[in-house]
């Protein structure tokens, strides 16, 4: 079981506020990095060395090369709504997607593969920061996880393994 906090997501600042429903315009400390400005490099969190940054598509395509896994996807109140503007149109340019955006946090329920996956593209992964200016592309979300545009949840799992659901510690 994995719990990942995703930095593209609307929280992915890891300070407050945690949703936009919670979003104060007048806080300066809100100000900072609400609304996906943690994503911009003169972000006070953009350069912070505790978090990864490694994108959301990566970390799940990683993960598949050694797991089978059931993952639930959490959308933040509100954060759906506020998913415009200027600096969303600026990420969404530089090919962070709005699904990506969305996703606050990943749980994972995972079964060890007999054999890895065949993957000749892992050693060039940046999995720690990679920059945010489209001139690194990762590796595509999984095609269900584009339901994060109309549900506040999305859980999915393999064809057969199902039962990996039971076991998805999700908190919201």
């Amino acid at each position: 079981v994995l719990s990942h906090h995703n930095y593209y997501g609307y929280s992915g600042h890891h300070r407050v506020p945690k949703t936009h429903a919670k979003y104060e315009p007048a806080n300066r400390e809100h100000a900072e990095v609400a609304s996906w400005r943690h994503i911009v490099p003169t972000s006070p969190t953009y350069n912070d060395r505790n978090l990864n940054r490694i994108r959301l598509g990566d970390l799940m395509a990683i993960i598949d090369v050694y797991f089978d896994c059931a993952w639930a996807a959490l959308v933040g109140g509100g954060d759906r709504e506020a998913l415009v503007g200027p600096i969303v149109q600026e990420h969404i340019s530089h090919g962070i997607s709005k699904a990506e955006m969305l996703v606050n946090r990943v749980y994972f329920s995972c079964a060890r593969r007999a054999n890895a996956s065949p993957a000749t593209w892992l050693p060039a992964v940046p999995v720690h920061h990679p920059r945010t200016d489209g001139s690194q592309v990762p590796r595509p979300l999984p095609p269900p996880i584009a339901s994060v545009m109309k549900k506040d949840l999305v859980v999915h799992a393999p064809k057969g393994m199902g039962k990996l659901k039971e076991y998805l510690k999700i908190r919201r």
